[in-house]
């Protein structure tokens, strides 16, 4: 009997572990630095561009992409793990979620090759 509640506590905290790694509505608002990107698998390092996007409550937000700020409408497929947000130019972009842990953000984004970046949540 002891072995199957440690057994059901483990898989809770398995279940929970997993779950807060997902990019959903509530752990995406904020503010976003990027920290990394790549093109093709080769690293900008240091990035060769400054970005932070800052997603508000209510699908809102803005980009700063080297010191240039633009408003934005931004929408999350938490099933499909994508982000949905407009270039410089106003076009969307869809940006697919590699990995999500605590607050360090990478996605990809795909256009005549890939690219990757990576943010930290301030």
């Amino acid at each position: 009997m002891k072995s199957i509640k440690l057994m059901t506590v483990v898989f809770g905290l398995v279940l929970l572990a997993t779950s807060c790694n997902k990019l959903t509505e509530k752990n995406i608002i904020g503010t976003w630095n990027m920290t990394a990107a790549s093109y093709n698998g080769i690293s900008q390092d240091p990035p060769s561009f400054t970005w932070v996007v800052v997603f508000n409550e209510g699908n809102t937000g803005t980009s700063t992409l080297n010191g240039n700020t633009s408003t934005m409408v931004w929408v999350l497929d938490e099933k499909n793990q994508t982000i949905t947000i407009p270039n410089t130019l106003g076009n969307s972009q869809l940006y697919t979620v590699v990995e999500k842990k605590g607050d360090v953000l990478k996605v990809k984004y795909e256009n005549n090759g890939t690219y990757e970046y990576t943010f930290e949540k301030q």
